[in-house]
This record gives C-alpha cells, structure tokens and sequence, in this order.
C-alpha cells in the first residue's frame, strides 16, 4: 500500500479501496497492512479491525451496509460493503469525510 502524509489522498482511497476488493472485509477480524509513505520514503504496519456487526450509513443519496473498519494509526475509519466496496473514509484527527459518490450517465 502506498500512503501520503497528507491528510487523505485521492490515490490513497484508490489503493485502499483496490485492498478492500481484493479482500473484502471478515467481521471482527483484524488485519496488519505493510505501508510505504511515499512522501517520507518510510516503511510502517498498520492494523485494521473490522467491526463485529454492519450498520446502515447514506453516503452519495445511497444507503449501504458497511462494516467499520477502524484504522488507528492513521486515525481514519473506513465504512466497506461486505462485498469491499469502500463507501466513506473518515479522518478522525481532522474532521475530514470522503464518501463514494456514483457518476450516472443520462
């Protein structure tokens, strides 16, 4: 996984949300990611845990049944489908919240 240090990349939910398909989320389980900051040129493990249950959130006009995987050395909480599709991103040091929104074509 390559990172920036800033405070939430657009490349960065990319590549999370390519993880997140990959292998999509086990409730209650906990994950450790090997991480590259691209910015700093360092290397560091984060862990990820998955909630035990999935709860509703709208992100988009949407409503999804995402698990909450916290994220706590990046501060950041990610909302993912069973399926792995990332719906939000949130960081919680900054008050910063990205969420999916779908392009729909007339």
């Amino acid at each position: 996984m390559i990172l920036s240090d800033l405070e939430i990349a657009w490349a960065e939910i990319g590549w999370w949300d390519l993880m997140y398909q990959a292998g999509p989320p086990q409730a209650g389980a906990s994950y450790n990611v090997p991480v590259f900051y691209a910015d700093s040129f360092q290397t560091a493990t984060v862990t990820i845990s998955v909630s035990t249950a999935q709860k509703e959130i709208t992100a988009g006009g949407k409503t999804y049944s995402v698990f909450t995987c916290t994220v706590p050395q990046l501060k950041s909480i990610h909302y993912v489908t069973s399926e792995g599709q990332l719906v939000r991103v949130e960081n919680t040091e900054k008050n910063i919240i990205a969420d999916l929104v779908e392009a729909v074509t007339p």
